[in-house]
């Protein structure tokens, strides 16, 4: 994703997810360079915001809250994903993501706790994954809000496809709302 890339739509500037029913080799390779490049394009993506910035809402959620629920996130999926690799069929704790995100860590100014969290479990994740045999993918974890199993790939595609996905949103108000201040 280039940084140059015009975010037309805000409800998705990254675009809808698309869920592939099992992956490829190659695709979960490009899944998993793109999880490990992530944290890198994410601090550059905040590096040059203002406090004031940092602070503007996009939709419900201002940027430093957005940085910090990525960092929630992936918390929780690397862990489930761990525990699906060890446990047959775990059940995932569900976490509610907006009363996460009034939590006074989340409303803290400082992002960079959260981008050194991103960063390591980015790093980690990548580094299980790649030396992964291809039919762990296929190992599932139950959602009991969604009802259903998860298997490890689709777990893999969503939620590296949720990190571009807030990234994505910080970039449209760049090119938006921050571009109007200038």
């Amino acid at each position: 994703m280039s940084d140059a890339k015009i975010y037309s739509n805000p409800d998705f500037p990254f675009g809808a997810f698309t869920r592939e029913p099992k992956l490829t080799p190659e695709r979960r390779t490009e899944w998993r360079e793109m999880l490990k490049v992530y944290p890198k394009k994410l601090s550059l993506a905040i590096a040059d915001l203002e406090p004031g910035q940092l602070a503007m809402c996009y939709r419900r959620w201002t940027v430093t809250q957005i940085v910090h629920h990525v960092a929630d996130a992936q918390l929780n999926w690397f862990m489930r994903f761990k525990q699906a690799l060890t446990t047959l069929r775990p059940t995932i704790i569900p976490f509610d993501e907006t009363i996460w995100s009034q939590l006074a860590d989340s409303l803290a100014a400082d992002c960079r706790p959260s981008l050194d969290i991103i960063a390591g479990i980015n790093q980690r994740w990548y580094e299980l994954c790649l030396y992964m045999p291809d039919e762990d993918y296929s190992r599932v974890m139950f959602h009991p809000e969604r009802q259903e199993d998860i298997s490890l790939d689709l777990a893999l595609a969503m939620s590296t496809w949720h990190g571009y996905h807030h990234l994505a949103q910080i970039q449209w108000l760049k090119q938006t709302a921050f571009q109007s201040q200038q």
